[in-house]
């Protein structure tokens, strides 16, 4: 399992806010590392992350229903 802390940003991207950390097992059942996760909630939020190869961080987006896009951003914490 991963931690990743995460940041948010919204229009020109030019200030990232704080968010929620990441929990996520980095692994599948066959011990194959992930490189992107997407998600869909039954709400109709939705997101998706890149995982550097290394996996310290990840670039991606999330979105609420009814709302365009933000940005998120994670680096790994253990």
């Amino acid at each position: 399992m991963a931690t990743f802390r995460t940041e948010q940003a919204w229009g020109n991207l030019t200030q990232w806010h704080p968010a929620p950390n990441l929990n996520i097992d980095l692994t599948d059942g066959d011990n194959n590392e992930i490189t992107a996760v997407s998600w869909q909630r039954a709400d109709g939020s939705e997101g998706s992350i890149s995982l550097q190869e290394d996996q310290t961080s990840f670039l991606g987006y999330y979105r609420k229903p009814n709302e365009g896009p933000i940005a998120y951003r994670g680096s790994r914490i253990s």
